[in-house]
C-alpha cells in the first residue's frame, strides 16, 4: 500500500531520506518491509512520525535526538531519515520488566500510541502496560519531576530509549483510548475514568472547579470529578476535551475562559452526538459527525478554522486530520472519486504549494496515482490521513481492484 508524505521536513520526518521540505506528495521510504495493509494510525510528534499497524508493529521516522524514535541515538543516530522497525514490548520475566510490571499483561504486540513534542507513548495491545520515550521537562513522560528524559535510564528496554511507567494502569483495569497534545497526555480506562499526566497549568488536567492547578502534574494522575464515563478526548496546547462514547455528553478542562473562545464557543450538550473524528490544533477543536458535518472553533489567524463557503466548496467530508495550524480532509461531491483537500498555515508546503502564506480557502491536493505491482494505474482510495504537529501531511493509499 502506497503511503505518501509533504510539508515540513527539516528532520526526515516524512521518511524520505532526505531534509527538503516538499510540497507534492512522495512516496515514503521503509528500511524494512511493513506489514501488509494500511497503518491503523499515523501518529505525529513535533518532528516524528510513527505508523502503528494492526500486527501491532510500529514504524518510526525522524527527529531522534532525545531518544523519542525508542532508538539509542549514539547507535541509530540523531536522526532516522526513513521509517526503521520501532522496538517491540518486551516479555515479561525477562531481565527487562521492571518492578511496577502489571503482571497480567502478556503482550509483545503495541495497540495505542501517541506523540508530543519530543516524546512518544506506547500502550501494549492489552492496554495494561504503557512505556514512554523521549525528553520532556513539563512531566510529560509520567517518570516524576526529576526524570526529563529517558536516554540513559538503568531500566530501559535493552537497546532501546523505552521505559515502563510503573504501577499503571491501576491493577484490573486497562486503557482503551490514549492521546497527547505537545506536553499533556491523557489516557483513558475501560471504567470511564480519565487518568492525566504533563503540563497542567492552564487546567487541562483537573477539573474545571479547581481554580488553582498545579503548574505539572509528573506522574499519572486520576481527573476527578468527571460526571460521566469518557470514551475518547482530545488536547489542545491548553486545553482539553473529553466525549463520552455515544458523544451526547462532553466536557472542557479550562481553569479559566481558555483564548480563541474555546469554552464559549463549545457546542452545547448533544451537539457532539454521533461523533465520529475528534481532531485537535495547537488551539481549536473540530469535530467530524455521521451526518458529514464538520463543527470547528478555535484560533483561525491563518484560516484553520473552516468557514460556511469552506464548508459548502468541499462537498461530503468522508475523512480528516488536523495538524498544528492547517487542516486535511477527503471528500467527494456527486458521486465523484475521492480528492484530498486543505486549507489553513501552508508555509512549508504542508498544505500542498511550497511558499510563504497560507491557503486561501480551501486547496486541493493532487495526489499520483498509484501503480499496482503489475504497474498499472489505479484510482485514489485513501485509507489513513494524519497531519503533523508540525505541518504535513501523511496519506497512505491503495488501488481499486481493476484500476487501469
Amino acid at each position: 500500500m502506497p503511503l505518501y508524505s509533504f510539508g515540513s521536513n527539516s528532520s526526515s520526518q516524512l521518511s524520505l531520506s532526505h531534509t527538503d521540505d516538499v510540497s507534492i506528495p512522495t512516496p515514503c521510504l521503509f528500511l524494512s518491509k511493513p506489514p501488509a495493509g494500511p497503518p491503523k494510525a499515523i501518529v505525529a510528534g513535533g518532528n516524528h512520525t510513527i505508523l502503528l499497524y494492526s500486527s501491532g508493529e510500529a514504524f518510526v521516522t525522524g527527529n531522534n535526538s532525545s531518544g523519542q524514535c525508542g532508538l539509542i541515538p549514539e547507535e541509530v543516530g540523531a536522526r532516522i531519515d526513513a521509517f526503521t522497525q520501532f522496538p517491540s514490548p518486551p516479555l515479561l520475566g525477562s531481565n527487562c520488566a521492571e518492578p511496577g510490571t502489571n503482571i497480567e499483561s502478556t503482550s509483545t504486540q503495541w495497540g495505542l500510541c501517541t506523540a508530543g513534542w519530543e516524546f512518544t507513548v506506547l500502550v501494549t495491545n492489552d492496554g495494561k502496560r504503557v512505556y514512554v520515550c523521549g525528553g520532556g521537562s513539563k512531566g510529560e513522560l509520567g517518570l516524576g519531576p526529576s526524570i526529563t528524559s529517558t536516554l540513559s535510564l538503568a531500566d530501559n528496554i535493552p537497546s532501546t530509549t523505552l521505559h515502563l511507567i510503573p504501577s499503571f494502569p491501576p491493577e484490573n483495569t486497562f486503557i482503551t483510548f490514549l492521546t497527547s497534545s505537545i506536553t499533556h497526555v491523557i489516557a483513558v480506562l475501560n471504567t470511564g475514568a480519565v487518568y492525566g499526566w504533563g503540563m497542567s497549568r492552564k487546567g487541562q488536567l483537573t477539573p474545571p472547579s479547581q481554580t488553582t492547578p498545579p503548574k505539572t502534574i509528573p506522574y499519572p494522575t486520576l481527573i476527578p470529578l468527571i460526571p460521566f464515563p469518557v470514551a475518547r478526548g482530545g488536547c489542545t496546547q491548553e486545553t482539553t476535551l473529553l466525549l463520552s462514547a455515544d458523544g451526547t455528553q462532553h466536557l472542557l478542562l479550562s481553569s479559566s475562559n481558555p483564548k480563541w473562545s474555546l469554552l464559549s464557543c463549545l457546542p452545547l450538550q448533544s451537539h457532539l452526538k454521533d461523533t465520529l473524528t475528534l481532531c485537535t490544533s495547537w488551539n481549536g477543536i473540530y469535530a467530524l459527525l455521521s451526518t458529514g458535518a464538520l463543527l470547528a472553533w478555535g484560533k483561525s489567524d491563518h484560516g484553520q478554522i473552516p468557514s460556511s463557503t469552506m464548508l459548502a466548496a468541499m462537498g461530503s467530508i468522508q475523512q480528516i486530520a488536523i495538524g498544528s495550524e492547517h487542516g486535511l480532509a477527503v471528500v467527494t461531491r456527486d458521486g465523484d472519486e475521492e480528492r484530498l483537500v486543505a486549507w489553513g498555515w501552508g508555509e512549508h508546503g504542508n498544505c500542498g504549494r511550497l511558499e510563504k502564506g497560507d491557503v486561501a480557502g480551501v486547496r486541493e491536493v493532487h495526489i499520483p496515482p498509484p501503480d499496482d505491482e503489475m504497474g498499472r494505474r489505479g484510482a485514489l482510495d485513501v485509507s489513513a490521513l494524519d497531519a503533523q504537529l508540525a505541518g504535513f501531511g501523511l496519506i497512505g493509499t491503495r488501488i481499486h481492484e481493476g484500476g487501469i
